[in-house]
């Protein structure tokens, strides 16, 4: 069977109905991945789906190195919403971001911690 390589798969074509501001999670049917240029409505750009990002999460959260990172609507969770990741760093209930590896597909896989 001939295959025919297409990209390294770091990231992802993107056309938004919106402008999109880098940093944006966004999520493409089942995959998910962050901006990291500012991509103008109807506008071709790529969306990256590998790489270490610090993502917001609220007060009183708290991750550990390893744990599974759900983001709902940009912000980290333990549970619920989509999974981005894992935890790169602990993070204490004070911190304003978890830094996380983003695991490309995550969001179609089902994690048990």
């Amino acid at each position: 069977m001939e295959t025919n390589y297409l990209q390294k798969g770091v990231c992802l074509k993107y056309r938004p109905t919106e402008r999109v501001e880098p940093g944006t999670i966004v999520k493409i049917g089942s995959l998910i991945g962050v901006v990291g240029h500012v991509i103008e409505p109807n506008h071709l750009g790529a969306v990256d789906v590998v790489g270490f990002y610090e993502i917001p999460k609220e007060s009183g959260t708290k991750f550990t190195v390893g744990a599974p990172v759900y983001v709902a609507d940009g912000v980290a969770a333990t549970s619920g919403g989509d999974l981005f990741g894992f935890a790169v760093e602990d993070a204490d209930e004070t911190a304003a971001v978890v830094p996380t590896m983003l695991v490309p597909y995550a969001s179609a896989l089902s994690v048990t911690a």
